[in-house]
Protein backbone atom coordinates (compact mmCIF):
# COMPACT_ATOMS: atom_id res chain seq x y z
CA UNK A 1 0.00 0.00 0.00
CA UNK A 2 1.61 3.43 -1.25
CA UNK A 3 2.51 5.77 1.61
CA UNK A 4 0.08 8.86 1.44
CA UNK A 5 0.86 12.24 -0.61
CA UNK A 6 0.44 14.62 2.04
CA UNK A 7 0.22 18.18 1.15
CA UNK A 8 0.40 19.82 4.30
CA UNK A 9 1.28 19.76 8.48
CA UNK A 10 -2.61 19.20 9.25
CA UNK A 11 -2.96 16.26 6.92
CA UNK A 12 0.00 14.51 8.90
CA UNK A 13 -0.81 15.13 12.30
CA UNK A 14 -4.54 13.78 11.40
CA UNK A 15 -2.51 10.37 10.53
CA UNK A 16 0.12 10.22 12.69
CA UNK A 17 -0.85 7.69 14.84
CA UNK A 18 -2.73 5.45 12.68
CA UNK A 19 -0.75 2.43 12.18
CA UNK A 20 -2.52 0.98 9.50
CA UNK A 21 -1.19 4.07 7.55
CA UNK A 22 2.20 3.12 8.56
CA UNK A 23 2.89 -0.57 9.40
CA UNK A 24 2.44 -1.90 5.76
CA UNK A 25 5.45 0.61 4.81
CA UNK A 26 7.54 -0.28 8.06
CA UNK A 27 7.10 -4.42 7.25
CA UNK A 28 7.95 -3.71 3.82
CA UNK A 29 11.38 -1.71 5.04
CA UNK A 30 11.71 -5.24 7.58
CA UNK A 31 11.19 -7.06 4.77
CA UNK A 32 13.74 -5.15 2.37
CA UNK A 33 16.69 -5.51 5.57
CA UNK A 34 16.22 -9.06 6.61
CA UNK A 35 14.56 -7.71 9.84
CA UNK A 36 10.74 -9.26 9.23
CA UNK A 37 11.71 -11.47 12.11
CA UNK A 38 12.47 -9.18 14.73
CA UNK A 39 9.76 -7.88 16.84
CA UNK A 40 8.66 -4.22 15.85
CA UNK A 41 7.08 -1.60 18.27
CA UNK A 42 6.36 2.04 17.45
CA UNK A 43 9.20 4.13 18.91
CA UNK A 44 8.22 7.49 20.78
CA UNK A 45 6.76 10.34 19.40
CA UNK A 46 8.58 13.10 17.34
CA UNK A 47 8.69 15.02 13.98
CA UNK A 48 9.16 11.79 12.40
CA UNK A 49 7.95 8.01 12.84
CA UNK A 50 10.46 5.46 14.94
CA UNK A 51 9.97 1.98 14.84
CA UNK A 52 11.77 -0.50 17.16
CA UNK A 53 13.05 -3.57 14.99
CA UNK A 54 13.93 -6.05 17.97
CA UNK A 55 16.55 -4.76 20.19
CA UNK A 56 19.55 -3.87 18.20
CA UNK A 57 18.03 -1.44 15.27
CA UNK A 58 15.69 1.73 14.78
CA UNK A 59 13.94 2.41 11.39
CA UNK A 60 13.44 6.28 10.79
CA UNK A 61 10.51 6.97 8.39
CA UNK A 62 10.98 10.55 7.11
CA UNK A 63 7.39 12.95 6.05
CA UNK A 64 8.64 14.22 2.97
CA UNK A 65 7.02 17.90 3.90
CA UNK A 66 10.67 18.12 6.03
CA UNK A 67 13.09 16.00 3.66
CA UNK A 68 16.01 18.30 4.61
CA UNK A 69 15.28 16.81 7.63
CA UNK A 70 16.55 13.23 6.21
CA UNK A 71 19.36 15.53 4.64
CA UNK A 72 20.56 16.79 7.78
CA UNK A 73 20.17 13.55 9.88
CA UNK A 74 22.10 11.20 7.16
CA UNK A 75 25.07 13.81 7.09
CA UNK A 76 25.46 14.78 10.84
CA UNK A 77 25.05 10.86 11.78
CA UNK A 78 28.27 9.97 9.34
CA UNK A 79 30.03 13.05 10.44
CA UNK A 80 30.24 12.96 13.98
CA UNK A 81 30.49 8.86 14.30
CA UNK A 82 33.38 8.08 16.80
CA UNK A 83 34.10 11.91 17.15
CA UNK A 84 31.94 12.73 20.73
CA UNK A 85 33.31 10.13 22.82
CA UNK A 86 29.49 8.94 23.32
CA UNK A 87 27.74 6.21 21.02
CA UNK A 88 25.87 8.00 18.49
CA UNK A 89 23.61 6.11 16.30
CA UNK A 90 25.16 4.46 12.96
CA UNK A 91 23.46 4.28 9.80
CA UNK A 92 22.98 0.53 8.72
CA UNK A 93 20.93 1.28 5.77
CA UNK A 94 19.19 3.92 3.72
CA UNK A 95 16.66 4.10 1.01
CA UNK A 96 12.60 5.21 0.02
CA UNK A 97 9.61 3.71 -0.15
CA UNK A 98 6.79 5.71 -2.29
CA UNK A 99 8.89 8.69 -2.22
CA UNK A 100 9.28 8.63 1.94
CA UNK A 101 12.96 8.31 2.74
CA UNK A 102 14.07 5.98 5.61
CA UNK A 103 17.20 5.64 7.39
CA UNK A 104 17.89 2.11 9.78
CA UNK A 105 20.34 2.47 12.53
CA UNK A 106 21.86 0.78 15.03
CA UNK A 107 20.20 1.65 18.32
CA UNK A 108 21.71 2.79 21.53
CA UNK A 109 21.27 0.88 23.81
CA UNK A 110 19.86 2.82 27.55
CA UNK A 111 17.68 4.59 29.37
CA UNK A 112 15.48 7.87 28.27
CA UNK A 113 17.09 10.12 30.67
CA UNK A 114 13.56 11.39 31.24
CA UNK A 115 12.46 8.24 32.51
CA UNK A 116 14.01 8.36 35.44
CA UNK A 117 15.25 11.91 35.81
CA UNK A 118 13.09 11.90 39.35
CA UNK A 119 14.98 9.24 40.52
CA UNK A 120 18.29 11.31 39.94
CA UNK A 121 19.32 13.15 43.14
CA UNK A 122 20.32 17.18 42.63
CA UNK A 123 24.39 16.49 42.84
CA UNK A 124 24.33 13.70 39.44
CA UNK A 125 21.65 15.75 37.75
CA UNK A 126 24.53 18.53 38.32
CA UNK A 127 27.00 15.81 37.04
CA UNK A 128 24.72 15.43 33.86
CA UNK A 129 24.48 18.69 33.42
CA UNK A 130 28.28 19.45 33.27
CA UNK A 131 28.53 16.26 31.01
CA UNK A 132 25.89 17.38 28.38
CA UNK A 133 27.89 20.95 28.23
CA UNK A 134 31.17 19.03 27.62
CA UNK A 135 29.47 17.04 24.62
CA UNK A 136 28.10 20.34 23.29
CA UNK A 137 31.28 21.59 23.21
CA UNK A 138 33.26 18.86 21.81
CA UNK A 139 30.12 18.93 18.65
CA UNK A 140 31.38 22.74 18.50
CA UNK A 141 34.91 21.99 17.61
CA UNK A 142 34.36 19.81 14.78
CA UNK A 143 35.05 20.70 11.53
CA UNK A 144 32.21 21.72 9.13
CA UNK A 145 33.75 20.19 6.25
CA UNK A 146 31.18 18.54 4.23
CA UNK A 147 28.48 19.62 5.38
CA UNK A 148 27.95 23.20 3.02
CA UNK A 149 25.07 22.10 2.23
CA UNK A 150 23.75 22.19 5.84
CA UNK A 151 24.69 25.60 5.62
CA UNK A 152 21.71 29.13 6.73
CA UNK A 153 22.15 32.68 6.19
CA UNK A 154 22.73 32.94 9.73
CA UNK A 155 21.90 36.68 10.24
CA UNK A 156 18.88 35.77 8.93
CA UNK A 157 17.99 32.85 11.03
CA UNK A 158 18.43 34.88 13.81
CA UNK A 159 16.81 37.70 12.96
CA UNK A 160 13.71 35.61 12.84
CA UNK A 161 14.34 33.60 15.91
CA UNK A 162 14.32 36.96 17.57
CA UNK A 163 11.61 38.11 16.32
CA UNK A 164 9.07 34.65 16.79
CA UNK A 165 11.18 34.08 19.89
CA UNK A 166 7.95 34.98 22.30
CA UNK A 167 5.41 33.75 20.15
CA UNK A 168 6.98 30.42 20.35
CA UNK A 169 6.21 29.90 23.83
CA UNK A 170 2.54 30.84 24.30
CA UNK A 171 1.83 27.27 23.97
CA UNK A 172 3.89 25.81 26.48
CA UNK A 173 4.01 26.34 29.86
CA UNK A 174 6.34 29.22 30.50
CA UNK A 175 4.66 31.65 32.69
CA UNK A 176 2.95 34.77 31.12
CA UNK A 177 5.52 37.33 33.33
CA UNK A 178 8.67 35.35 31.94
CA UNK A 179 7.50 35.40 28.62
CA UNK A 180 6.91 39.23 28.25
CA UNK A 181 10.51 39.59 28.82
CA UNK A 182 11.84 37.48 26.25
CA UNK A 183 11.50 40.07 23.44
CA UNK A 184 13.88 42.75 25.17
CA UNK A 185 16.46 40.17 26.34
CA UNK A 186 16.95 38.42 22.95
CA UNK A 187 16.90 41.90 21.38
CA UNK A 188 19.49 42.81 24.11
CA UNK A 189 21.59 39.73 22.74
CA UNK A 190 20.87 39.58 19.03
CA UNK A 191 23.82 41.22 17.92
CA UNK A 192 26.19 38.71 18.99
CA UNK A 193 24.37 35.94 18.33
CA UNK A 194 24.50 37.26 14.65
CA UNK A 195 28.39 37.65 15.22
CA UNK A 196 29.67 34.66 14.02
CA UNK A 197 33.02 34.31 12.49
CA UNK A 198 33.34 31.30 11.91
CA UNK A 199 30.00 28.37 11.52
CA UNK A 200 30.05 25.49 14.01
CA UNK A 201 27.71 22.93 14.55
CA UNK A 202 24.95 23.18 16.60
CA UNK A 203 22.25 20.87 17.41
CA UNK A 204 18.80 21.95 19.54
CA UNK A 205 17.87 18.22 20.53
CA UNK A 206 19.62 17.73 23.47
CA UNK A 207 17.09 16.78 25.88
CA UNK A 208 16.32 13.73 28.35
CA UNK A 209 14.28 11.90 24.97
CA UNK A 210 17.21 12.07 23.39
CA UNK A 211 20.32 11.55 26.08
CA UNK A 212 20.61 7.75 27.40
Amino acid sequence: MPLPDLQNLDEYRAIYHAEAVWRPAIDEIRERHDLADEPCQRGPDGTHLVYFAGPDHVIKLFVPLFASDFVAETLMARHIEGELGIKTPTILHQGAITGWPYLIMARVPGTPLGEIWHEICQENRQAIAHQAGQLIARLHSLSVQGLEELAVDWPAFVKQQVATAAERHHNGEVPQPLIAQIPAFVKSTSAQLIDCPEPVLLLADITTEHLL
